[in-house]
């Protein structure tokens, strides 16, 4: 074996030290052709507080400090942005022109020096039964899965974790036996608590444990309904979906997400799983 001389080792030593000195020079570099502003989304309706977030400017040079405009706010989808026209010569104008999410802007030297901007917004909305609902994407992690809900739903919808009792699991999983014939077991429940009916709306079950099945999953939802005084469990399947990798998603219509007369809330949705342990068995 042939020895490595010492005037290599010290050349291949001096070679790591200038590699490291200009990683960390370039990450400095970085660092510095940086800033965090403070962004306020202002509603051009007027009809929802301004929402608040720390964005990353980027020194471009000559032509100063510029900002990605982000695809949403705190959940809800913007439609696009009211920016003023600057090509317009008169400085008491106030024209605007319309931009998109994704597009860059630049700052002036007053929002670039106080590390600030305001941002006029227009929302992703659309009218369900005379009310303003707003396009939103809902996350939650429920066990070794997380559920992502898209749709069109009041500004403040969330996802709701409904804690079931084993007489009412058992409860929904013969009913889901007799109703949609099925022999599963329940795993998770959650409910999207809107102020108004949904719209459009799709769920996606991620599976964050790469040693789960996802194809053996199905959605069924639950109505809770009064008959003469006593409650009453209605289980309906949900059959449009879809299986991509590590993902199911299910396409939810109008009728199967809005709440009817004679129901005490709104829809719960239940994820069953094929059962593997005995049938006498009701819950994994």
């Amino acid at each position: 074996m042939k020895r490595i001389s010492k005037k290599r080792i010290i050349i291949l030593f001096i070679l790591i030290i200038a590699i490291v000195i200009e990683i960390i020079a370039f990450g400095l570099s970085k660092a510095q052709n940086t800033k965090e502003i403070q962004a306020s989304f202002i509603d051009t309706e007027g009809l929802l507080d301004t929402e608040t977030s720390i964005l990353n400017a980027i020194d471009s040079g000559e032509s100063g400090y510029y900002i990605i405009l982000p695809e949403t706010i705190n959940n809800k989808f913007i439609s696009s942005y009211l920016i003023a026209d600057n090509t317009v010569l008169d400085s008491s104008s106030t024209n605007t022109i319309s931009i998109f999410p994704g597009e860059k802007i630049y700052l002036t030297d007053e929002e670039a020096q106080n590390a600030q901007i305001d941002l006029q917004i227009v929302y992703d909305t659309e009218q369900i039964n005379d009310e303003k609902a707003y396009h939103k994407q809902l996350e939650e992690a429920i066990g070794n899965k997380e559920i992502v809900i898209d749709g069109y739903m009041s500004s403040n919808a969330e996802i709701e974790i409904p804690e079931l009792g084993i007489g009412e699991r058992t409860e929904i999983e013969i009913a889901a036996q007799n109703k949609i014939n099925t022999n599963a077991v329940l795993n998770d429940a959650f409910s999207i608590q809107s102020d108004i009916p949904l719209s459009n709306l799709q769920i996606s079950i991620i599976k964050m444990d790469q040693t789960d099945d996802i194809s053996k999953y199905r959605l069924i939802k639950v109505n809770k309904t009064q008959l003469y005084g006593v409650d009453v469990i209605d289980v309906e399947g949900i059959e449009d979906f879809g299986i991509a990798q590590d993902k199911i998603v299910f396409d939810i219509s109008t009728e199967d997400i809005s709440a009817r007369a004679d129901m005490e809330s709104a829809p719960t949705f239940l994820l069953l799983s094929k059962r593997v342990v005995l049938r006498h068995q009701l819950w994994g």
